[in-house]
């Protein structure tokens, strides 16, 4: 139970650019998860006392229903010790291109859309670089 603790967050892409999700491999899985992973337990081990957290969430943002699969499978091909203590949620977004699977120079602000500071606020949360039908910069 994770009430009142603090924990570490790591969000990330599993997809692919050259080829579609088709292409992705358990080597891409592997590489992706290792990265994250061993990323989250140094910085668990790296923070300062006063922010220290014994619990970890991965959110993996998967591009289809197969990349979900094959993260599953080598996530449970890997040494317990690298994820025992981090809660690996998975996330099938397939048909969210333009929010998730896009870098931030590609975003538009959308119509309708209140434009404050650098981020456009709406739900789902658009960030931008280009300007906004309003004229505001995003």
């Amino acid at each position: 139970m994770l009430v009142a603790s603090q924990v570490g967050v790591s969000v990330t892409r599993a997809m692919k650019y050259h080829g579609g999700p088709s292409t992705f491999t358990a080597e891409d899985a592997q590489h992706l998860l290792r990265k994250k992973l061993v990323g989250a337990v140094n910085a668990a081990e790296g923070v300062h006392d006063e922010f220290k957290w014994h619990r970890s969430i991965l959110h993996v943002w998967a591009q289809s229903r197969g990349i979900a699969a094959i993260l599953k499978a080598e996530l449970h091909k890997m040494p317990p010790e690298l994820w025992s203590e981090c809660l690996v949620m998975c996330t099938v977004c397939k048909d969210m291109e333009g929010i998730i699977f896009k870098n931030e120079e590609d975003f538009e602000c959308v119509e309708g859309v209140d434009c404050v500071g650098r981020g456009c606020i709406s739900p789902p949360v658009l960030c931008a670089r280009r300007m906004c039908a309003s004229g505001h910069r995003c």
